[in-house]
């Protein structure tokens, strides 16, 4: 069982035509491959399940397993109310997305008071599960200026391996987009008709080198996995 972070906010999903979205698979946190499936499973899904079970293994299941609840929880209610909009009609699209918005800032104010008083939520703290979890509230945050203040040290976490560091190529991508320069990781596409085109990327070259080091799949592979969730041409 693959289990992927889908960024239903992303999508856009107006019907207007103006999709915009953000790369929607993340990699698992948790993989579970039976022995046929390991026969098949590409060479970058062995180093992912390897890397995430070094981090387990180093950091342990957490030890604050109220906290650890607590965050499990909120990304249940952030992925409940985007499979709500991701299923939207447009008579309850509009709806639907101000429910998405105000729980987007509900869960902001509820992890920055989670930060103030745990520090960010590492693997050792809550575990693997949890942790992606508070990456993926952060990656929904509005509050840009929250997500720009953290990520120097959630990098650093990265290196010291506190944290997955998955979800952080997503909001660095977001950020470094809305300040008007290229993105790093190739997260971010955009809808025209029957085509999807990612937005342009600082070093094309080197790219799959620097996702690798994230636990991204490779751009063929992701690509791909694009290509058949939303039914679109790569342009």
């Amino acid at each position: 069982m693959r289990f992927f972070t889908i960024d239903y906010s992303s999508f856009g999903l107006t019907h207007s035509g103006r999709l915009v979205i953000q790369a929607v698979i993340a990699l698992c946190i948790a993989l579970s491959i039976g022995s046929q499936a390991q026969q098949q499973a590409p060479d970058w899904e062995f180093k992912v399940q390897n890397r995430v079970d070094a981090l387990i293994a180093k950091n342990g299941s957490g030890t604050d397993s109220d906290l650890q609840e607590r965050l499990l929880q909120m990304v249940e209610e952030d992925q409940a109310v985007r499979n709500k909009l991701f299923q939207a009609s447009p008579d309850t699209e509009k709806e639907i997305q101000q429910s998405l918005e105000d729980m987007d800032r509900k869960l902001t104010a509820e992890l920055k008071g989670i930060v103030r008083e745990h520090g960010w939520p590492t693997i050792r703290l809550v575990g693997i599960k949890a942790s992606q979890a508070a990456e993926t509230i952060l990656n929904h945050s509005p509050d840009h200026d929250f997500q720009q203040e953290l990520i120097p040290k959630l990098i650093e976490m990265v290196e010291q391996d506190e944290i997955l560091g998955h979800d952080l190529v997503h909001i660095i991508d977001k950020v470094l987009l809305s300040e008007g320069k290229p993105q790093l990781f190739g997260t971010v596409f955009r809808f025209e008709g029957e085509f999807m085109i990612m937005e342009p990327v600082q070093d094309p070259e080197h790219l799959d080198e620097l996702r690798a080091r994230y636990l991204l799949p490779p751009m063929k592979e992701y690509i791909k996995m694009m290509q058949d969730f939303y039914h679109k041409k790569l342009k």
